[in-house]
């Protein structure tokens, strides 16, 4: 099974080249390059909107999605509107009085994956008490050989942080330590692999049963060794993510020739 991640995309309808980058010309490269690679889900992670989301971003980005080749997922980011997901995106998005955030589990070709809404830098409490009783599930399946123990998570802010000094300091999920938490509970089960953005920067890191991967950007990267907003590159990137029988994880970022 193969999956794309791409990223903090930033696109506006009016700033079509933010800081004199290409932002739209760099988003149609990744999707036009995830056509070519064949996926079965792409997911696009967080930071749609440049500044602040708002319905003509989303209505422009829904209108290119098909050019991906693959089922498209989407999460919001911290410059999102997830209010405004659900009219341009479809009624997965659909957020009601029971519904505030948009956690959701994405099952294909017989696979659970969980999407969590880190848009507000916070996991909410009550969905850490909906990734908790999901986790409860699949240990209790592993136990008896009906889950393999993998569990693969898409968000938006990296829970483990400590990779990057700005971002670091000004904009980190602010509860990280309560995903671990709930994920430590179930360490003699499960291996959660976590892909997330946000940073602007690739970095792999694990700790205890989880292994987080950040994805760069389709915008811009951010230099993650000082602690002030310096660009690094204005290369685009993309992750590919690629699933074996077993649940096993080969991942790798790909760039333009």
């Amino acid at each position: 099974m193969r999956c794309i991640q791409i990223t903090d995309i930033h696109l506006d309808p009016e700033e079509r080249e933010p800081q004199g980058v290409p932002a739209w010309d760099q988003f149609i490269w990744a999707l036009d390059t995830c056509r070519g690679m064949n996926p079965d889900l792409v997911f696009i992670t967080g930071d749609l909107a440049l500044n602040e989301g708002s319905a003509p971003i989303y209505h422009a980005l829904a209108s290119l999605l098909d050019r991906a080749g693959g089922e498209v997922v989407l999460l919001p980011g911290n410059h999102d509107r997830r209010d405004l997901f659900h009219e341009a995106f479809g009624r997965r998005y659909r957020l009601d009085e029971n519904r505030s955030t948009l956690d959701a589990v994405i099952e294909t070709r017989g696979r659970r994956m969980l999407l969590l809404d880190s848009a507000d830098a916070v996991i909410h409490d009550h969905s850490l008490a909906w990734l908790d009783a999901l986790l409860e599930s699949f240990a209790s399946a592993r136990k008896q050989g009906a889950h393999s123990g993998s569990v693969i998570v898409w968000t938006h802010h990296p829970p483990l942080g400590g990779f990057h000094r700005f971002m670091d300091r000004y904009y980190p999920l602010r509860n990280g330590e309560a995903f671990l938490d709930v994920c430590r509970r179930y360490r003699d089960t499960l291996h959660v692999t976590l892909f997330c953005g946000h940073y602007h920067t690739e970095h792999s890191g694990s700790r205890d049963n989880v292994t987080q991967h950040c994805t760069p950007s389709t915008w811009a990267q951010l230099d993650p060794e000082t602690e002030d907003l310096r660009p690094s590159s204005t290369v685009p990137a993309i992750r590919v993510v690629d699933l074996d029988e077993m649940d096993r994880v080969t991942t790798t970022v790909i760039e333009p020739a």
